[in-house]
């Protein structure tokens, strides 16, 4: 038993403190003037100059289908929801791929617990497939589905309230 004991403190210590020192030669990415952030981001600064609490500020109207509560960020929350609408924006396409692959594992999980269940009854073991499975299958449903949907909502209405024309730095 003292080796079991022994397995679990090299596990409970030397996993956090690997991960901990590989983190911490792993390069870190420069910030900018602006701050860092993805793709979005990236655009937001690039196009209109924005500074990070202004890109947060359109990016949260934007997704909430509200208006920003600055005038001057107007133009860059009409631009960026009817960018969104149309779909040419940069790195929205990942949560859709994730709900795809989640859908996909959550009915494959799900079948393969009930032909266990049905092939071997008296073995239980693998039933937890099919709870598992559900739960992704639902996860999947609402990122693929779902969430787009409500993207696609939010941001017609995000649209529509914030009207100003778009100013650009020169």
């Amino acid at each position: 038993m003292v080796w079991a004991a022994g397995v679990i403190v090299i596990i409970g210590v030397g996993l956090p403190l690997g991960a901990w020192l590989l983190t911490r030669r792993l390069a870190r990415r420069p910030a900018g003037k602006f701050g860092t952030g993805d793709r979005l981001d990236d655009w937001l600064r690039r196009e209109y100059g924005l500074a990070w609490l202004e890109r947060t500020q359109v990016r949260t109207a934007v997704t909430q289908g509200s208006r920003v509560g600055d005038p001057r960020l107007e133009g860059a929350a009409h631009e960026l929801a009817a960018r969104m609408l149309s779909g040419d924006l940069p790195g929205l396409w990942h949560s859709v791929l994730l709900g795809k692959v989640n859908l996909g594992l959550g009915l494959i999980l799900t079948a393969l617990g009930v032909i266990d269940l049905v092939r071997h009854p008296s073995q239980t073991g693998t039933v937890i497939l099919i709870p598992e499975g559900m739960l992704l299958a639902v996860n999947g449903w609402l990122t693929f589905v779902w969430l787009p949907k409500r993207r696609r909502r939010a941001a017609a209405r995000a649209r529509e309230l914030n009207l100003a024309p778009a100013v650009r730095p020169s």
